[in-house]
C-alpha cells in the first residue's frame, strides 16, 4: 500500500505542475510547444502521468483475469476496438485516408516510442516500433495479455472507426515479445 501511496502522491505533484503551468500546456497543445520554455517539463509531467495510469491500470485488472482469465482479456480486447471505432466513427476529421492515420496517430507519438517509417505512400503505410512503454510496462507487470487487449487492440478500433477501407495488419507485437511492432496500412 506504502509503493501505491507514493504513486498517488507523484501523480499529484504532476498534476499540479501541470496545472500551474497551463498557459505552457495550451501552447504544447497548439503546437507552439518549441517555443515554450516549460515545454521538456511538461512532456516529462505528461508521460510520468501516463506511466503511473497505465501501472495502476493494469494492476487493477490484474485480480480480475487470475479471477477470469482468458474470458476477460477478450473482452478487453472486444470493448477496446469496439469503443475506438465508434469513437472515431463520431470524430470530426476532414481527411479519413492514410494521412490521416499518419497525423492522428504516428505524428502526435512522443516519449516512450520509437520507431521508423518502413513505407510510406497514400495507398500503404508501414511502420517499424523497436520501443513501446506500454509494452514494457505490461511486460515488466507480467501482464502482456492485458497490455495487448487495453492498447494493441486500440489499433484495429482505430482504423475501422476512421475508415472500414484501410486494412490494418500486425503480425510482429513487442507486447508479445517480439523484436518490434511491425503496422501495416492499406487503402483500397
Amino acid at each position: 500500500m506504502k509503493e501505491k501511496t507514493t504513486s498517488r502522491r507523484d501523480f499529484l505533484k504532476a498534476s499540479v505542475v501541470t496545472s500551474c503551468l497551463g498557459c505552457g500546456f495550451v501552447s504544447l497543445m497548439h503546437g507552439q510547444a518549441q517555443e515554450d520554455p516549460c515545454h521538456e517539463q511538461l512532456k516529462k509531467n505528461r508521460y510520468q502521468m501516463s506511466v503511473w495510469y497505465e501501472k495502476d491500470k493494469i494492476k487493477t485488472i490484474q485480480p480480475l483475469q487470475e479471477k477470469y482469465g482468458q474470458e476477460l482479456v477478450s473482452v478487453l480486447k472486444e470493448n477496446t476496438i469496439k469503443r475506438t471505432t465508434e469513437t472515431f466513427k463520431k470524430r470530426n476529421i476532414e481527411r479519413r485516408d492514410l494521412t490521416a492515420v499518419k497525423n492522428i496517430l504516428w505524428n502526435s507519438l512522443e516519449q516512450g516510442f520509437e520507431f521508423e517509417v518502413v513505407h510510406d505512400t497514400p495507398q500503404h503505410l508501414e511502420y517499424k516500433v523497436t520501443r513501446c512503454y506500454l509494452a514494457e510496462l505490461a511486460n515488466e507487470l507480467n501482464a502482456p495479455e492485458v497490455g495487448f487487449a487495453l492498447h494493441c487492440a486500440w489499433d484495429y478500433g482505430f482504423c475501422r472507426g476512421l475508415n472500414p477501407d484501410i486494412q490494418f495488419t500486425r503480425t510482429k507485437t513487442l507486447m508479445k515479445g517480439d523484436d518490434c511492432c511491425n503496422h501495416y496500412y492499406k487503402l483500397g
